[in-house]
């Protein structure tokens, strides 16, 4: 009898690719590259190219129909398991006849609308996002990065006991051993961030923490 699980990861060609620069890239990568040496799991990567055509501006959108398209004629029904890598990326549950699990890195597209030029921009936007990102709900069951996120798809409507909040590791490149311990030459002590300054990223938190320390040595610089 055979026991092996086989898993299906359904991601973007550039996301299996852990110098993209990016985040979700790394979770990816990992994620692949220790599924295949787990004993009993025969895992496989279905990556989906999206046409330079598209354009940034469409990610969100372009991302998900050109997914939708790739994966329209794939047989699904060798597999006992579909893990699909970001929220965006549409599928249609009733085809696969397995679980499903869906890794939601943030929500930010369906709980916060940009602004467009007119209102029926910003509808028929809307209307779009929000079928898309309505369509990962139909999974069994969801890993969160971070517990904003897992509020955030709660607040969408999914239950919150189907969904695991699984923080992101550390790569081994970036522990030591041991602390050394440095005479530090100034006298301030400095806190830097680096990144976006999207909602889900929490520069409040940041802010707020400055304002509270304001009178204490300590500089907080963001870039």
């Amino acid at each position: 009898m055979d026991n092996t699980m086989r898993i299906a990861l359904l991601g973007l060609e550039k996301d299996f690719n852990p110098s993209a620069g990016r985040g979700p890239a790394v979770y990816i990568y990992n994620l692949y590259k220790n599924l295949l040496n787990t004993k009993n799991i025969n895992v496989v990567k279905l990556s989906t190219r999206i046409p330079n055509l598209l354009g940034n501006g469409n990610s969100f959108t372009g991302n998900a129909i050109t997914f939708t398209l790739n994966n329209l004629l794939r047989n699904f029904q060798e597999f006992d398991l579909i893990h699909t890598l970001y929220f965006n990326l549409v599928y249609s549950p009733f085809k696969f006849r397995c679980p499903i699990i869906t890794t939601v890195h943030d929500a930010r597209e369906m709980v916060d609308i940009p602004l467009l030029k007119t209102n029926e921009e910003s509808t028929i936007y809307k209307m779009i996002v929000h079928n898309i990102g309505m369509r990962a709900l139909k999974s069994e069951f969801i890993i969160s990065v971070s517990s904003q996120t897992k509020e955030d798809v709660a607040n969408l409507g999914y239950p919150k006991n189907k969904i695991s909040v699984v923080n992101l590791g550390i790569d081994k490149n970036f522990l030591i051993d041991k602390l050394t311990a440095k005479t530090s030459k100034h006298k301030k002590f400095s806190i830097g961030y680096v990144g976006s300054f999207a909602r889900n990223k929490n520069i409040d938190f940041i802010l707020d923490t400055s304002k509270i320390l304001s009178k204490n040595p300590v500089n907080f610089y963001l870039w």
